[in-house]
């Protein structure tokens, strides 16, 4: 059975006249009815949150990135995660961890930015960390930025923000608002 549901579908009145709990027992229904015609209970969350219709958006400021969409959290990140995450988000098609270094330049402006580190060598040994062939500090750095979404947003929400490999890429589905 197929169901079309909106907010629409409640009156304003409803809502705001204190029937939520009329509102809430509604979607009990309709998220039972799915259930019944199969639905598991993930393709009805990522149904009802489709980030096509609610797109994530972040902003980024201090030593935390605070996403919009997701009731303005506030995630804390060091200067080598909000680097990495926002070279991610400044190229939405992606980059491959060996095309790093092709960024260079990039690299080096955000985490001076950042860490507020003035001094050149030193910013480019850490960012060298950063695009090492072995990738161990690019593999922690996203598994670290992974851990504190989820643990800001929980599980299924978080990957609205995470980074993820897609075809080779590294990627964020959030966008960046400046």
């Amino acid at each position: 059975m197929l169901l079309t549901f909106s907010v629409e579908d409640m009156t304003r009145n409803q809502i705001k006249n204190g029937g939520k709990a009329s509102v809430i027992c509604r979607i009990r229904e309709l998220v039972r009815e799915l259930k019944e015609g199969g639905m598991s209970d993930e393709a009805i969350l990522k149904a009802i949150f489709s980030d096509k219709e609610y797109p994530s958006s972040v902003k980024m400021c201090y030593d935390r990135i605070i996403l919009l969409v997701a009731e303005n959290i506030q995630v804390r990140l060091s200067p080598m995660e909000m680097t990495l995450y926002e070279l991610l988000l400044r190229h939405p098609d992606g980059i491959s961890s060996d095309d790093l270094v092709l960024h260079w330049k990039e690299l080096c402006s955000i985490y001076r930015f950042w860490s507020m580190r003035d001094d050149p060598a030193e910013v480019e040994s850490i960012m060298e960390s950063l695009c090492d062939e072995s990738k161990v500090v690019l593999y922690s750095t996203v598994s670290r930025i992974k851990k504190r979404m989820k643990a800001a947003v929980g599980p299924f929400r978080a990957g609205e923000y995470c980074i993820k490999m897609d075809s080779g890429l590294y990627r964020i589905k959030a966008k960046l608002v400046e």
